[in-house]
């Protein structure tokens, strides 16, 4: 027999046997290109039209032509779309079409159509096949109203035809769009008639609702529906200007679950950060909530049936939802989200105004919910950020509502509750083999008491833990407790990280030194056999590690609590070489002495980069404590040029794949404190005007690094007075603070200017590499690293006392 395929497979697969070449918005990510001998030479006919070319084939093949079919609209003259014509088109009635080539074509109409901006089209193809699989029910044309009318004949599908690819393109191309609203009313009304939506559509939907609110966040708290009373509101405030985009994100997550779809991971990350986007944070902590319960669920459906299996029990199953048995893990990412948003609502000042007490309520209600969540061992994260938003709480008496126990909620004191949880955890500190030994015999009924999976503490909560139980509980027996626990489970839990975690625990202890009487901190480190970390050590760090700049901060603080300043200063070299060239050979001249110290200075300033705002600020503090002006001036100005270096992109250049070159730059800035160290520098050397040195000698440089004309030198120039130089260096502290805000806020504008154009080129313009560039404030190690300076009462205090 002949083989009939090869004169019917062009017109088959043209106008969707070529892929379109998708525009990716990230940097360095591009399609393949097609291969040349795949490409097609034909011209791209209408897809529209294609697809009424195609349904008429459909219609008129004795495939699908079956005994009781109503007549095509070929036939009864029923297909007058003004956007559907086909004139010009020649038609293939022959043919033998396959419904899944017309929902092919009808999804490629459906991109041409919004690449023509005639949304109408689109429209018209969904309800269409709508219509065709349900054509007299009210409810389904209720919930595909929001659609519009049609714009011209609806399209008489058969039921055959399958409208999940038509469906999944327009709802791609809505979200594009940024019509969230249309968006999750399509997953609905898709869900409602059965089409089965993937997971990455919904992942899809979910991120555009995200990036729609980034682009628009509204600016003030209120809540929907005015309220009598301030307490009323702690239930649910939330942005009124952002409502209907929350709105629609919940209505996609609950249709999923109804419809027994699984509900991923990313799926519940981008509805939190859309609930902190809009300042719903009570929403995201209870989104957080119903993840880790289904998560528990389904943990301990597997328990009961691991069990049966073991013991040989003939039990039924337990039958659990599909979106629980399916439920993914919690992530860490979610709750440190969430406890940023938090402590930074914490950290604002306190103003009357109604936006902030809502604010101010939302995030004690969000934290009492995770609060519980972690008292009642649900939680099986990385603690930390939760302990550090709770031991931050301000003292306030508003109350929260807490439930304890699958019992009704009751009203307590925020201030006291989050005491009172971090207390009973560091009690009984979470241990997997003795919570499900213990559990059934405590707090009720076992069926509210399940074993839970939770992991085993990591370093960070010991050392939340330990801080908290240092410099808030001021208690030596609860730092011994969390010490001793820590330490005993480094050989198990913590072995991979074990110098990391004595290095954080280290540099607790060097900072909460000082809160205690002298020899109590170093006595108990010695009971419990941790010895200290010397400042070689801190800075003896293996290549691609980073530098632990707190913990080394930490322990030049404790150095100069004890008065070794002086190991600090022999300890300069090491830390910042660029300001300790070496000696030139002799005979070298003047000028290429400084030409080499200069180039020593500038390769060395990578590395003092890396030590980030908090090591130079404690360096600025030792100094000045010393006297040592000279020297903390060639540190400040030092500071300040590594803090220009870290917006570079060539500093933090990670990898190279695939062609293109990946960039992390992790720009900070010095903050109001180094300022105000350097102005109490020159304050102090302003007091010192002795009959012996009125005269200034060894400090004064310019910006540049350069000693000023007429007092620095023994050329025989006239001397500046001590108090004159002193006040004149004030000053001009005073306005470089001023304008360093506005200077930071310039270099990250270029930056992420740089970041938009998509940085084609690479760096040095030689070669065509692609580069994927992220910029991540702050060098990761602590709230304070990227905090432009703003001046404070410290700094206007110190001002104070000189004018």
């Amino acid at each position: 027999m002949q083989c009939a395929w090869p004169k019917f497979a062009r017109p088959a697969v043209r106008g969707f046997a070529r892929p379109l070449l998708n525009q990716h918005n990230r940097i360095g990510i591009h399609s393949a290109s097609w291969p040349a001998f795949l490409r097609l030479t034909v011209p791209p006919k209408n897809p529209i039209r294609q697809l009424q070319r195609r349904y008429t084939a459909l219609q008129t093949s004795p495939a699908t032509s079956l005994p009781g079919t109503p007549p095509g609209p070929h036939q009864a003259g029923q297909f007058e779309s003004p956007v559907l014509e086909s004139a010009g088109e020649e038609t293939y009635p022959d043919q033998i079409i396959s419904s899944a080539e017309v929902g092919r074509t009808a999804a490629q109409a459906i991109r041409f159509s919004i690449q023509q901006d005639n949304l109408g089209a689109a429209f018209l193809i969904i309800q269409s096949w709508y219509h065709a699989r349900h054509p007299n029910s009210p409810l389904h044309a209720q919930k595909m109203s929001f659609l519009g009318d049609p714009t011209g004949n609806l399209i008489p599908f058969g039921k055959s035809v399958t409208s999940r690819l038509p469906a999944h393109s327009l709802l791609h191309a809505l979200i594009r769009n940024g019509e969230v609203e249309k968006a999750s009313q399509l997953v609905q009304g898709m869900i409602s008639m059965g089409t089965r939506v993937k997971s990455r559509s919904l992942e899809a939907a979910l991120k555009g609702f995200e990036n729609h609110a980034s682009s628009s966040p509204p600016n003030n708290l209120s809540s929907l529906i005015p309220l009598k009373s301030l307490d009323s509101t702690l239930i649910r405030p939330h942005m009124s200007h952002n409502a209907h985009i929350t709105g629609g994100a919940l209505r996609i997550l609950q249709a999923a679950r109804r419809s027994g779809g699984r509900s991923t991971g990313r799926m519940y990350r981008y509805l939190i950060a859309l609930c902190i986007i809009n300042g719903e944070i009570i929403l995201a902590s209870l989104l957080f909530g119903v993840l880790l319960r289904d998560w528990q669920a389904r943990e301990k459906a597997k328990a009961a049936a691991a069990t049966a299996a073991a013991t040989i029990l003939s039990s039924e199953p337990s039958e659990l939802p599909e979106y629980v048995a399916q439920a993914p893990a919690p992530q860490s990412q979610e709750l440190k989200s969430m406890c940023n948003y938090i402590s930074w609502n914490f950290s604002q000042p306190h103003v009357n105004d109604e936006s902030s007490k809502l604010a101010f309520s939302a995030s004690l209600q969000a934290l009492a919910n995770l609060a519980n969540d972690m008292d009642e061992k649900r939680l099986s994260v990385n603690l930390e950020p939760l302990i550090v938003a709770m031991y931050n709480c301000p003292r306030t008496t508003q109350m929260v509502w807490v439930s304890q126990n699958s019992m009704p909620p009751r009203r307590v004191e925020a201030y006291t509750y989050f005491h009172d949880v971090l207390e009973r955890l560091i009690s009984s500190l979470p241990d997997r083999e003795r919570e499900q030994e213990q559990i059934r015999f405590i707090n009720g009924p076992p069926k509210y008491n399940i074993p839970q999976p939770l992991e085993p503490v990591n370093h960070l909560t010991y050392n939340a833990l330990l801080h908290y139980s240092l410099r808030h509980q001021r208690s030596i027996d609860s730092a011994r407790f969390v010490l001793t626990n820590m330490l005993e489970r480094l050989e198990d839990a913590l072995r991979v990280r074990q110098i990391q975690a004595k290095k954080g625990m280290t540099s607790i202890l060097d900072r909460a030194a000082k809160d205690f009487p002298s020899g109590e901190v170093e006595a108990l480190m010695k009971e419990v056999g941790l010895t200290p970390v010397t400042l070689a050590e801190l800075l003896n760090v293996p290549e691609g590690r980073p530098l632990n700049t707190y913990a080394l901060s930490a322990r030049i603080a404790l150095l100069v609590s004890k008065g070794e300043i002086q190991t600090i200063i022999d300890a300069l070299p090491t830390i910042l070489p660029g300001l300790f060239p070496p000696p030139a050979p002799k005979g070298t001249p003047r000028v290429v002495a400084i030409r080499a110290a200069n180039k020593w200075r500038e390769d060395s300033l990578e590395k003092a980069v890396k030590l980030g705002p908090v090591v130079f600020t404690a360096l600025l503090n030792a100094l000045r404590k010393n006297g040592s002006t000279g020297l903390a001036e060639s540190v400040f100005v030092y500071g300040l040029e590594a803090e220009k270096k870290s917006f570079d992109l060539d500093v933090s250049r990670e990898k190279e794949r695939a062609g293109t070159r990946r960039i992390l730059v992790r720009p900070w800035c010095l903050p109001v404190h180094a300022y105000t160290t350097m102005i109490q520098a020159y304050d102090n050397e302003r007091r010192r005007r002795s009959l012996q040195k009125p005269y200034a000698k060894g400090w004064g440089l310019t910006l540049e690094g350069t000693s000023r004309p007429g007092h620095t030198s023994d050329d025989g120039s006239d001397p500046v007075r001590r108090d004159v130089l002193a006040r004149r260096m004030i000053l001009e502290t005073y306005h470089l603070m001023m304008a360093a805000s506005q200077k930071i806020a310039t270099r990250l504008k270029k930056l992420e200017e740089l970041v938009q154009a998509g940085m084609k080129a690479s760096l040095d313009g030689a070669t065509k590499q692609k580069l994927d560039i992220k910029i991540v404030l702050g060098l990761g190690q602590g709230k304070n690293d990227f905090n432009p300076p703003e001046p404070d009462i410290w700094f206007f205090e110190s001002l104070l006392d000189i004018f």
